[in-house]
């Protein structure tokens, strides 16, 4: 009886490595198919960029990827540069320095129009004027000039 079970344990053995040997040579027929495959389309889009329309067509997306690049890279600088200007206007409006100006020159605004109204220099009932300042980019709209 043991002699039966040792030549069907090595009968199965046997069997396992023929399964594995056909399953791997199986995977080697599924592989270069494959290649195959890879090999001819690689071979056919060669062949397709050595014509004109080919060239035309590498061409075109060249220089379609290089606008693209040259967007992405325009926004980058923009971003990185409203970031930078972001920081300093933050560090500027932080600093005491700049505090006590914006402090200063509210004061003095309100000092002076106070003392406008007290001597009569406008009347508070009215409309205000109103004054409009044109500048270069007026002056190149229609040929306006100020």
């Amino acid at each position: 009886e043991i002699d039966h079970k040792l030549v069907l344990l090595e009968t199965s053995i046997i069997a396992s490595r023929r399964a594995d040997k056909n399953e791997a040579q199986a995977a080697v027929k599924i592989q270069a198919v494959a290649r195959r495959r890879t090999a001819k389309k690689e071979a056919t889009h060669r062949r397709f960029l050595a014509t004109e329309e080919g060239k035309e067509q590498t061409k075109a997306a060249t220089r379609i990827q290089a606008i693209t690049r040259s967007r992405q890279a325009k926004r980058r600088a923009e971003t990185a540069s409203n970031e930078r200007l972001q920081r300093h206007v933050q560090k500027a409006v932080t600093e005491n320095e700049f505090q006590e100006i914006c402090w200063k020159v509210l004061e003095n605004t309100t000092f002076n129009l106070l003392q406008e109204a007290a001597h009569g220099e406008f009347d508070l009932g009215a409309a205000p004027k109103q004054y409009v300042m044109a500048g270069e980019a007026y002056e190149a709209f229609d040929g306006f000039s100020a």
